[in-house]
């Protein structure tokens, strides 16, 4: 990992400091062009959660939607997004992955 300053907020620490450690390109669904299932970590506190990133591009051509949202996720479900991530397996099913709570990736804490 680079030592560069994150844009995203860790939730446990509220540190700038969460990384994406692992990613797979899922490839598109009926809805989203884009979508990837990542391994975020932080680096200051040692958090560690998935992230699911979808990208729209429907409609007009400067019409871009895109969502990346992170998931509180037990060592389990950690381990298994590690074995779909290092085998390519790019048939998860999400629903059963983000079944925790989620957080906003780029949430600021203004308190």
């Amino acid at each position: 990992m680079d030592e560069e300053e994150s844009n995203f907020i860790c939730p446990e620490c509220k540190a700038k400091n969460l990384k994406i450690t692992h990613s797979l390109v899922l490839g598109p669904d009926y809805q989203n062009d884009e979508r990837l299932l990542q391994i975020i970590k932080c680096t200051k506190c040692g958090f560690e959660g998935i992230a699911i990133y979808e990208e729209s591009k429907h409609g007009s051509l400067d019409n871009e939607t895109w969502s990346h949202v992170g998931y509180k996720a037990s060592k389990e479900t950690l381990q298994q997004v590690l074995v779909a991530i290092n085998t390519k397996n790019t048939k998860v099913d999400l629903s059963l992955l983000i079944q925790d709570e989620f957080f906003n990736l780029s949430y600021t804490d203004v308190s």
